[in-house]
């Protein structure tokens, strides 16, 4: 039987049984299978960093002890990133770039919000681009040229939506997770575009963290989040309930009190069983924010 969160030294602690969070742990990777999609929809998939001893997913190998859990201290700081070097190889290295580009890293203030200069709207030449225009896509061949995409008419690149607007998710779950950031009513002409082309990838790609690392938390037995990560759990079982609400249909408090019945009503198969997994992720959130709050005062 599930036992709620409560805090433990420098962690929230709580005991679900293995199916309970073998379940969760799955919800969990199902939200991010569907962020995933959208951000390789829109360009903006970036391949996560993997270790050899981390679970494939919920089912792929037994519930870990607490103090069994992997660290991996000589991992790169995040994808792409090398061994650390001394400070001379570092320093050699940013010469190097600095020489390179002509431009030190305070002239490119842009890549540091993860944006680039057709965000900005800005053209490869420093030319001021309208905001329905659409820059052409170039790959880059072996000797860092700009190499013609296969299948272009005449030779020519293909081109790219531009990445100054993007549209609102036409799965309602994702606009649930991906919501405007201006109601339609008071937003000018394509301005809630272009905020979601600016703000959407860093918001995608910190709920999919959120997710996958909530999914290797829930392998532990007991269920161990360390203090630091609580927020973030957190994150993630409000996204899983976003998700299970936007599918059952809830928009208001009679929705709720519905939802809330159908848990006692087994007639419905499919609706009892969403209404169970809702109320029960709803619960395990609720346990974490109450130590949460227990722990500040």
């Amino acid at each position: 039987m599930a036992r709620a969160f409560r805090p433990v030294g420098g962690a929230y602690v709580a005991e679900l049984d293995e199916a309970e969070a073998k379940l969760v742990a799955q919800l969990a990777l199902d939200v991010k299978e569907m962020l995933d999609t959208r951000a390789e929809l829109t360009g903006d998939l970036v391949p996560e960093a993997t270790h050899d001893d981390a679970p494939a997913g919920p089912g792929a190998s037994p519930r870990r002890g607490a103090g069994e859990r992997a660290t991996h201290d000589d991992a790169p700081a995040g994808p792409g990133a090398s061994p650390q070097q001394g400070s001379g190889e570092q320093a050699a290295g940013t010469a190097g770039t600095d020489a390179g580009t002509g431009a030190g890293a305070e002239d490119r203030w842009w890549e540091a919000l993860g944006l680039s200069p057709a965000d900005l709207g800005v053209g490869p030449d420093g030319e001021l681009l309208a905001d329905n225009e659409a820059l052409p896509l170039q790959e880059t061949d072996a000797h860092g040229g700009a190499a013609d995409l296969p299948g272009a008419a005449g030779g020519a690149a293909a081109p790219r939506p531009t990445t100054r607007r993007r549209a609102r998710p036409s799965d309602p779950a994702l606009a649930r997770l991906l919501p405007d950031l201006v109601a339609g009513g008071d937003a000018a002409e394509g301005e809630a575009e272009r905020l979601r082309a600016l703000t959407e990838p860093g918001l995608v790609a910190a709920k999919r963290a959120n997710l996958a690392e909530a999914a290797q938390l829930l392998s532990l037995d007991p269920l161990r989040v360390p203090a630091a990560d609580a927020p973030r759990f957190a994150s993630a079982l409000n996204d899983i309930r976003l998700v299970l609400a936007e599918r059952l249909g809830i928009e208001s408090a009679e929705d709720a009190a519905r939802v809330a019945a159908a848990e006692e009503d087994p007639e419905d198969e499919l609706g009892h069983y969403l209404a169970l997994l809702y109320g029960f992720v709803s619960w395990l959130q609720e346990s974490l924010m109450t130590a949460l709050l227990r722990r500040k005062h």
